[in-house]
């Protein structure tokens, strides 16, 4: 199998390898995605994680990272995935190319509509708390925060299974599953906002969802964040520094339950920053120019 492999790699004029798997490609025109660095990630989990655990995923992983970049033109798909690459494999991104976000498919939806066809009240406000509810997306925030919401206020839970780790309160929490992504929009458009206390994202691909179909998002500074920062108020005062503060997203909960008019602002901002430059067409276009760089080297 290996053999076959090598030789259908030998017959491409160019290859792209995506994650730690690019340690095992050899060609000469070789790109290498940094979609995360198990390194960095591994460091910052690691006061909640046990030794073993921590070990792989800080140097085996981490390992298999770095061989994927050696002699690769690197891609990082954020600017924070670019300088973790040059703090722990000491490599240097040829060039960023953001995520993108299909417009086209995640846009608003009629709020009341939304949450009847998913089966959620209308009489509370509903925090979309999307994906694996694990360490690394802030599962200790989230069980530091359910129990302070304030009065009128659920999360709602959107992952395939409930975390062993996760607290739940009663009265305080929506479990809705597996959501199918052609649902995602009716998510967030019956929403009135995304909470996401990641303590680690490469890109955080569901904050720009959420901020495409209209949500405002309460957010930890991760990932792409900090690339949008300084443009719109709105966003910026419902980003928190530190994923670790639940009271801080309790804080920002209520500044968007007493004023929904920050979030009205945060939401008609993000959807145009969104198609400015997390656009499908302007993804494409830079991979194929890319492409071009590398064939013609």
């Amino acid at each position: 199998t290996a053999r076959a492999y090598a030789g259908v790699l030998r017959k491409c004029e160019a290859v792209i390898g995506h994650g730690m798997y690019g340690a095992f490609i050899s060609h000469p025109r070789r790109a290498y995605i940094h979609h995360n660095t198990f390194a960095a990630e591994a460091c910052i989990v690691r006061p909640f994680v046990d030794t073993p655990s921590y070990l792989i995923a800080r140097y085996v992983y981490g390992w298999l990272d770095r061989q994927a970049g050696r002699g690769a033109t690197r891609v990082a798909v954020s600017r924070s995935v670019a300088l973790e690459a040059e703090k722990h494999y000491r490599q240097t991104a040829h060039r960023i190319i953001h995520n993108a976000v299909d417009s086209a498919h995640f846009r608003p939806h009629d709020r009341a509509t939304a949450r009847a066809r998913l089966g959620l009240p209308d009489d509370l406000w509903i925090g979309a708390v999307v994906g694996r509810v694990s360490i690394g997306k802030g599962v200790q925030t989230v069980n530091r925060l359910l129990p302070r919401l304030p009065d009128g206020a659920v999360l709602a839970f959107a992952a395939p299974k409930v975390s062993p780790r996760l607290r739940l309160v009663d009265g305080r929490a929506i479990l809705l599953g597996s959501v199918p992504r052609e649902q995602m929009p009716l998510l967030y458009s019956a929403c009135d906002a995304l909470v996401f206390p990641s303590l680690y994202e490469s890109f955080g691909l569901v904050t720009t969802e959420a901020l495409a179909c209209g949500l405002p998002v309460i957010t930890s500074c991760v990932g792409i964040v900090p690339e949008m920062l300084g443009h719109e108020p709105t966003f910026d005062s419902m980003v928190v520094n530190d994923p670790h503060d639940a009271e801080a997203f309790r804080d920002r909960i209520i500044q968007l339950m007493d004023d929904p008019s920050l979030g009205r602002c945060q939401a008609a901002w993000g959807q145009a920053y969104v198609r400015e430059h997390f656009s499908l067409d302007r993804f494409n276009r830079a991979y194929c120019a890319l492409m071009e760089e590398m064939l013609a080297a």
